[in-house]
């Protein structure tokens, strides 16, 4: 599978989320941004009266780059704890992480750290391992869901 940018990759994981993005030109008004899908009006005007404390959750940001799931433990931990819901499981090992469900694991699945061939030394970090996992999962679950 091919890593998508550090932008298309947030927005992939914002919208496996429940967020949608309003641009700054939409016909109804509303503030643009990063929103959680289906919030009321009150429920957003609270929330960006607070973004700066974080919105609530219900706002992450104006633009793209405002999506932090690459960079911040805390966010791209709420991916994995709706993996968790959805029971999936996953494997977080100094080789890379492995996520899976348990109807489709064939032992492939994963993600697995770069590791130079004559040292064994690991490349990257964690969290984009992490990260990029994330990302192929839901990939893997958007086109497993739209086939049906």
């Amino acid at each position: 599978m091919e890593i998508p940018s550090t932008h298309e990759g947030n927005k992939i994981l914002a919208n496996f989320m429940g967020y949608e993005y309003i641009p700054f030109n939409n016909p109804d008004g509303l503030k643009p941004g990063w929103w959680k899908k289906n919030a009321s009006p009150k429920t957003r005007a609270i929330a960006y009266a607070h973004r700066e404390k974080g919105g609530f959750g219900i706002y992450l940001g104006r633009h793209h780059t405002c999506l932090k799931y690459h960079i911040d433990w805390n966010i791209l931990m709420s991916v994995y704890f709706k993996f968790r819901k959805m029971d999936v499981a996953y494997e977080i090992t100094s080789k890379g992480i492995r996520i899976y469900d348990h109807m489709e694991f064939d032992g492939k699945w994963g993600v697995w750290s770069e590791r130079d061939e004559e040292t064994g030394e690991v490349h990257g970090n964690i969290i984009y391992d992490a990260w990029r996992a994330a990302i192929f999962y839901v990939q893997y679950y958007n086109n497993l869901n739209n086939k049906k």
